[in-house]
């Protein structure tokens, strides 16, 4: 049965066993090219944009350590001690 089910093609005509495969590498480069652009931002003071990529990432991503420590490091360094502590 599982050689059946792995011969079986889905709409988009990829084989089950290699299903999934290109989405996971397109969410780990949108991650890592997200988390780069955030950071960027983030260091030449683009806090809007870095937080909205920041969320971005988390989105996809929500146990992103350095994501989670940079959201936290830009929430202290805008004042906002209770969203710092969120994260």
């Amino acid at each position: 049965m599982l050689d059946w089910l792995a011969e079986q093609q889905p709409p988009g005509g990829e084989n089950i066993r290699t299903m999934g495969r290109k989405d996971t590498a397109f969410r780990v480069e949108t991650v890592s090219r997200a988390f780069t652009a955030a950071a960027e931002a983030h260091h030449s003071g683009d806090r809007a944009k870095a937080k909205r990529l920041y969320r971005k990432v988390l989105k996809l991503q929500p146990h992103h350590l350095q994501t989670l420590r940079l959201s936290a490091l830009l929430a202290h360094e805008a004042g906002d001690i209770d969203e710092a502590e969120r994260f």
